[in-house]
């Protein structure tokens, strides 16, 4: 597992498939050992939309 920790405790898992994530600071698009940072949750499925292969599901980290 991928997992990327900062100082004050802020923890994202970036192993599997790419999938989106709210957060208290924003939403997230996580996986694929990445983590980008997008605007709002209709960006985050724009770019699952263009990015992701075509059996991965967003949901599998919910």
């Amino acid at each position: 597992m991928a997992t990327l920790r900062f100082l004050e405790g802020e923890e994202f898992d970036l192993s599997g498939f790419l999938w989106k994530e709210h957060r208290i600071d924003g939403w997230y698009v996580l996986g694929e050992n990445r983590m980008i940072p997008v605007k709002d949750e209709q960006a985050a499925d724009e770019y699952l939309k263009e990015h992701s292969q075509p059996s991965a599901s967003e949901d599998s980290h919910q």
